[in-house]
Order: structure tokens, then C-alpha cells, then sequence
């Protein structure tokens, strides 16, 4: 049977075989770009973590007198834009007024994220959140075909003692 299917008397054994290995090499090329977009998405998020830890540490006490005295918009406010520089200058992001993004020499965008915003949750711990788009162009050939959008959230908890 395998032979019948690979050759036949005109000669176009080359025929089956050519659609085969096409078939595996796109198969491949479908599960390496799923790995690469997971192994980004998943640095991204510890990286992001990483950041939002340091950024807790550094200023929980000020954060958490201020919310203590019952003023919960200051960590909106003004702590956004500090996290917002922290962030970029630790990944390596270009920063414009909306969005944050990675890109390549050529100028495209790798990933970018969209807008992250820091929020308190808890008045008797310490607890912010930020919540982020990953998104990822995704192309072929040299073209965008879409992106890719991951809404991720990262918490980090401080208990102030």
C-alpha cells in the first residue's frame, strides 16, 4: 500500500512525497510558533511579576500610609506613571502615551503591551495589581496576518507588620 501511494508507473512518485513533506514542515512550523508565543508570553508575565514585586518593596510604605488615611486615588494617580517608567526601563520597552512594546531591528513589533494599570484591592494588605495585553503580531511571509491578544494579571501582596 505505502508503495502504490509514493510511485506509480508514470513516474510521480515526487508528487506525494513533495505534499508530504510539506505537510510535516508546515505541521512543525504551526507547533514552534506556538512554543515561542507561550515561552514569551510566560517571560513576559514573570518578568512583569518581577517588576511589580521590586516596585511593591520600594514603596509600600508610603503606598500603604496613604491608603491607610483613606486616600485610594494617590495609587492610581501617581504611582501608575512611576510603574509605568519602572517597567519600561526594566524590560526594555519603548514607551509612547498608550502603549509599551519590544521590537526587532527592522521595526516590528514583537509584543506591545496595552496600557497597564495599577490598582489597590485591600485596605489591610498591601495589594496591587496590574492587569496588561500582551499582544503579538502573528505573520507570514513577511506579512501581518493578525494579533494575537493575551489579557494577562499579575497581584503582589505586602503585608505591612
Amino acid at each position: 500500500m505505502k508503495k502504490k501511494i509514493c510511485s506509480n508507473k508514470n513516474g510521480s512518485s515526487y508528487v506525494w512525497t513533495s505534499v508530504f513533506i510539506l505537510v510535516v514542515v508546515m505541521i512543525f512550523s504551526v507547533v514552534f510558533t506556538y512554543v515561542s508565543l507561550m515561552i514569551t508570553i510566560s517571560r513576559t508575565r514573570e518578568d512583569t511579576q518581577r517588576v511589580l514585586d521590586s516596585f511593591v518593596i520600594e514603596n509600600a510604605e508610603e503606598i500603604y500610609q496613604s491608603v491607610k488615611n483613606g486616600n485610594h486615588t494617590t495609587l492610581n494617580n501617581s504611582y501608575d506613571e512611576k510603574f509605568k517608567n519602572l517597567i519600561a526601563s526594566e524590560l526594555g520597552l519603548t514607551r509612547t502615551a498608550t502603549k509599551m512594546y519590544n521590537e526587532t531591528e527592522n521595526n516590528d513589533i514583537i509584543f506591545q503591551y496595552d496600557n497597564p494599570v495599577t490598582t489597590n484591592i485591600r485596605n489591610d494588605v498591601l495589594e496591587l495589581q496590574t492587569t496588561f495585553e500582551i499582544v503579538i503580531p502573528i505573520g507570514f511571509a513577511g506579512k501581518k496576518l493578525f494579533d494575537f491578544r493575551i489579557p494577562l494579571e499579575v497581584k503582589s501582596l505586602y503585608v505591612m507588620k
